[in-house]
């Protein structure tokens, strides 16, 4: 197991989740979950292969420090990378 420096963590995340407002569709809220820095890297090519049978057009890997338990992920949880290079949002 490699063991990562602080320094290595430099890219910034924001993990949210839509909250239903109101009575209309339009109506959602960001609900900010947890924020931090983390490692961005390459999928691998197994997890590439696995994600195009589902239709994702894009993916990597990141690394965080454990965030128990002030948050915990969940599949309807978003992320937000603060770089250009990342410029959308992305499902857990």
């Amino acid at each position: 197991m490699t063991i990562l420096e602080f320094n290595e963590f430099n890219n910034h995340i924001t993990i949210f989740q839509y909250k239903h407002n109101g009575p209309y569709p339009n109506d959602i809220e960001e609900k900010e979950l947890y924020s931090c820095f983390c490692k961005i890297y390459n999928s691998s090519n197994k997890d590439i292969e696995i994600l195009k049978n589902k239709g994702s057009k894009l993916a990597f890997s990141l690394i965080m420090r454990s965030a128990y338990p002030e948050y915990m992920p969940e599949n309807n949880h978003i992320i937000k990378v603060d770089d250009k290079r990342y410029d959308d949002i992305f499902n857990i």
